[in-house]
């Protein structure tokens, strides 16, 4: 009788929201609007109530908490089936069950725009901050935070001289004092870059080689590398954040 009650999304919102870090999403203008046009108030809505929503099905169904990390479905609204690029069979105020993301190249919270533009920059994509989120967040790796004298990365990624967001990041791991952090993140945050600061589908350049010495390409190796390695890390810090 509990888990069938709309309370339960109360739940999914104030546990998941603090861990996966899209509590405050809503209240963060994170977005260059003038870059992202297609970033609008009704998308930002959208974004921040599909993971709430997933994870409330999720627990109503008793479904296995790596369905965050792979599942195939997820729901949505108009406005944000026409982001992803999905079918969409409705008025614009309702949700619908989705599925097929890993045939787009999404699966589970990875491929949700709002963890994809929550950690981006404004104006371009960010694989430092989204490699931090999966591997400090979602696996529950301790992280130093960075010196003082950090290189900072262009906020345009047409203000690289040149030069690509991965070969600017390997500033990172020829300086010894960011490597030995930043190896530990950037290439599972390159592997993310199939998709934009928005969180859309992008053609790149996502073939990495992990600290462990795995071979991942995009965000679907990603998860099956999360999935088959790192499996352990993942529920770990679940129960760590459940039982806190």
């Amino acid at each position: 009788r509990m888990l069938k009650s709309p309370k339960v999304s109360g739940f999914a919102l104030e546990f998941f929201g603090p861990w996966l870090r899209y509590r405050d999403f809503l209240e963060q203008e994170s977005v260059s609007r003038e870059s992202f046009p297609n970033f609008d108030d009704a998308l930002k809505q959208a974004m921040f109530e599909e993971p709430t929503r997933f994870t409330t099905r999720m627990i109503q169904q008793d479904r296995p908490i790596a369905d965050l990390l792979h599942s195939d479905t997820t729901l949505v609204n108009k406005r944000l089936a026409q982001h992803y690029n999905l079918p969409f069979s409705g008025n614009s105020s309702e949700w619908q069950e989705v599925s097929g993301l890993q045939q787009q190249g999404r699966s589970g919270v990875l491929g949700m725009a709002v963890f994809l533009t929550r950690n981006s920059q404004p104006q371009r994509t960010s694989p430092v901050k989204r490699g931090f989120w999966v591997v400090h967040h979602l696996l529950g790796e301790h992280i130093l935070p960075p010196p003082p004298d950090v290189v900072a990365l262009p906020a345009k990624e047409t203000d690289t001289g040149g030069k690509t967001i991965r070969e600017l990041l390997k500033l990172h791991t020829d300086d010894a004092k960011c490597a030995r952090c930043h190896v530990r993140f950037d290439d599972v945050g390159l592997a993310m870059e199939g998709f934009d600061a928005i969180g859309r589908a992008r053609k790149a350049d996502t073939k990495v080689i992990l600290p462990d010495g795995s071979r991942v390409d995009g965000l679907d190796g990603l998860r099956t590398y999360l999935l088959e390695n790192r499996s352990d890390d993942f529920l770990r810090q679940f129960c760590r954040k459940l039982a806190g």
